[in-house]
């Protein structure tokens, strides 16, 4: 079940991305870096996911890539794998 999914199943009602925005920045959630994640960060993390993570197949390419080469993976940021799901 996705987040969204949960929330609308806690509050009876569908969230929007700049609702999860601003439950992300209620609750403080932080990136690494320690920046809140915006709007712009979720629905690219959002398209990522939907279009490439639901399949197995990128998964395990991107999981031999990691392997491989780590953080100097040529694919290792969501805004990277959003560029490759945006241009497909």
């Amino acid at each position: 079940m996705t987040f969204k999914q949960a929330r609308k199943r806690e509050t009876g009602t569908k969230l929007g991305q700049a609702d999860v925005v601003q439950l992300n920045k209620s609750r403080r959630v932080a990136e690494s870096n320690g920046a809140i994640v915006t709007e712009t960060a979720l629905k690219e993390a959002m398209m990522v996911y939907e279009k490439l993570m639901i399949d197995p197949r990128p998964v395990d390419i991107l999981d031999k890539f990691e392997n491989a080469y780590g953080l100097t993976s040529a694919v290792n940021s969501v805004s990277k794998l959003y560029l490759l799901c945006h241009k497909t």
